[in-house]
């Protein structure tokens, strides 16, 4: 009896620790999935804006890099800007060296060996510098095996300046613009949210409230109203049509872009959250010549305040082709109208629109601030992005600190 009894704890610890392996084993596969389409997200943030203006980008990528250029003679061109992304894959190749080992190496290469070693696995710099001589360039730079208690350095040579923290595997990088660009630098987390069964209770609590108080009614069921006229509004024309609103609060209201005014406000609006000059008149006018109003790769949702018509946040939820996975990037708040939790209402309709597109999840790159809003909208944490921001050497560092950088994105 004892000898049977022991033989069946064995088996069923046995069968415990497989049934765990198998559950760890599916977690990683989940978080490998994720952390993968989170990175393709940008690089098919980057397709899709060449795709919208194609006579001012084109693409350049291979299977670790991908980059937005300006076609020559749109080098000062101001939205879209260049956006560089690699995949930290990037270290494997040739197995020359191991991804998870990097962050390991020393912070300075001190021989040209060292530095050509390094750099040889980045194979589209050379467009990030020439594109950041006319134009404000981004770099995208993950780091997937990160994890949030050893996420990052703080150079010595920076601990007395208000040099945000760098990600290590990068520091050759950093190191490299540094010496010939003003730049800014920022630590995001790349997570990912649920659209169907988002099991957060804030979450569900937020969208009751949008049914309940904001009178939403879902994706196919949007308000049709007669567009208001504001003092400000350019195009009177525009404002006699009827317009489709998902949410009516008591002086605002939440929808998308319809009309090529609305588009050239909200694009203003968030370059407004993430650029330190306004758009040059040339940009303005390309985009309302050619930027589409509509398109199957993207919405543009923003709210507006009804008393004075002025848009007062805006974003962007990008559809991207050949995977479940949607994107959601560019919302930025206006500094008076932050707080009232324009943002929250906006993360939601993304989740809503990226569900009625039929996608199963949805991803963001949140900043320290904006970090525990999204979590408790059910998003999860998944890795570290360093975001550089590179200024052509006649222009100004963002005017922002970055308290208010992550302000204006994430209130």
């Amino acid at each position: 009896m004892s000898q049977i009894t022991c033989s069946s704890v064995k088996n069923n610890n046995n069968n415990n620790n497989n049934n765990s392996n198998k559950q760890q084993s599916s977690i990683n596969s989940e978080y490998e999935e994720d952390n993968k389409e989170i990175i393709n997200s940008i690089f098919e943030m980057n397709r899709i804006n060449v795709d919208a203006l194609p006579s001012v980008h084109e693409i350049k990528e291979n299977e670790f890099e991908c980059i937005n250029v300006m076609k020559k003679g749109y080098e000062n061109f101001d939205e879209p800007s260049p956006t560089y992304v690699c995949k930290d894959s990037i270290f494997l190749q040739n197995q020359i060296i191991d991804a998870t080992t990097v962050p390991q190496l020393k912070e300075d290469l001190t021989t040209i060996t060292e530095e050509q070693e390094y750099f040889k696995h980045f194979k589209l710099l050379n467009h990030v510098k020439e594109q950041a001589e006319h134009s404000l360039t981004y770099l995208y730079l993950p780091d997937s095996n990160s994890k949030l208690k050893d996420m990052s350095f703080l150079s010595s040579s920076q601990e007395n300046t208000n040099t945000p923290n760098q990600l290590k595997k990068y520091k050759p990088i950093y190191d490299m613009l540094l010496k010939t660009f003003k730049l800014d630098s920022y630590l995001y987390f790349a997570m990912v949210g649920n659209t169907i069964d988002n099991e957060s209770k804030y979450f569900k609590t937020k969208l009751d409230f949008m049914r309940n108080e904001l009178n939403y009614r879902g994706i196919d069921l949007p308000h049709i109203q007669e567009r208001k006229y504001h003092k400000d509004d350019n195009l009177k024309e525009e404002n006699k049509q009827l317009e489709h609103v998902y949410c009516k609060g008591k002086d605002f209201v939440i929808k998308l872009v319809e009309t090529k005014s609305e588009l050239i406000e909200v694009i203003k609006t968030v370059c407004e959250s993430f650029m330190p000059d306004p758009l040059n008149e040339r940009t303005m006018n390309t985009i309302q010549n050619e930027y589409p109003v509509k398109s199957n790769n993207f919405d543009w949702v923003f709210v507006r305040d009804e008393i004075s018509g002025e848009i007062a946040c805006a974003g962007q939820v990008y559809y991207n082709r050949n995977t479940m996975y949607a994107g959601a990037y560019n919302l930025g708040t206006k500094e008076k109208f932050r707080g009232k939790g324009f943002a929250t209402y906006m993360m939601i309709m993304f989740l809503e629109l990226a569900k009625f597109r039929g996608y199963k999840k949805l991803v963001l790159q949140a900043s320290e601030a904006g970090f525990p809003i999204y979590l408790r909208l059910g998003f999860d944490y998944r890795f570290d992005l360093q975001i550089i921001e590179l200024y052509p050497l006649n222009a100004s560092s963002s005017n922002n600190s970055n308290e208010d950088h992550d302000k204006a994105k994430d209130n």
